[in-house]
């Protein structure tokens, strides 16, 4: 749900991870990316206060590394804050608390919240995973009910490297950190940023350019 806002209630100064950056950072990440209502993702139903994700992914969001990100995780599951239910692709962590964070009480769905409220703050979530079964065509299906805006948000393109040259949509970084690690994924970003840069190549489809490179030295390791 592109331009919403969540609920982050005051109290969060008093506990112990307010002391802890980057377990903050990832409680955060959880908290803006998690589903507002049930829906499904590779046939799993995914309930209100959970979120897909995986280690790559949270540390591709908050700008941290995949062990910092199993040590934040591992934090918040000890503390109480989530719980996580571990498949062989990805994770579907819980928020505990959500209800006490985003719950609407005496408000309506949707309206409008006033900061004079004690631990309201407006920000801008992530955008939820969509459901990544393939078509025929090796795009990702969309989640039903879902709004357009934020479908078309899914499969549009941005830029993804340093030098502004390697353009993928958000479906299309997913499906790649499912296949390559973290390191990996940045190996090929930069590959292909310095490839366009310097020869100046015309690159009409980055992510399958990637991907025949992934192909290509995963052969020759064989």
């Amino acid at each position: 749900m592109s331009g919403g806002f969540i609920k982050v209630n005051r109290s969060i100064l008093a506990s112990d991870i307010i002391r802890e950056p980057v377990t903050f950072t990832v409680f955060m990440y959880l908290i803006l990316s998690a589903r507002f209502s049930e829906g499904e993702y590779n046939g799993e139903k995914i309930k209100r206060g959970e979120t897909v994700t995986s280690y790559p992914r949270i540390a591709l969001a908050t700008g941290i590394t995949e062990r910092q990100a199993r040590t934040a995780l591992s934090k918040l599951i000890k503390s109480g804050k989530v719980s996580v239910r571990r498949y062989p692709k990805f994770s579907v962590v819980t928020l505990k608390d959500y209800e006490n964070f985003q719950g609407m009480s005496d408000r309506k769905s949707g309206e409008s919240q006033s900061n004079d409220s004690l631990g309201v703050t407006q920000m801008s979530p992530i955008k939820e995973i969509k459901n990544d079964k393939e078509n025929k065509n090796g795009s990702c299906c969309m989640e039903s009910g879902g709004d357009d805006e934020e479908d078309e948000d899914y499969f549009k393109l941005n830029v993804w490297s340093k030098g502004g040259h390697v353009m993928l949509s958000d479906m299309q970084a997913e499906n790649l950190l499912d296949l390559l690690s973290l390191d990996e994924f940045n190996f090929y970003l930069d590959k292909l940023d310095r490839f366009i840069g310097e020869k100046h190549a015309a690159v009409k489809n980055h992510y399958e350019t990637i991907l025949k490179w992934v192909s290509q030295d995963r052969e020759i390791r064989a």
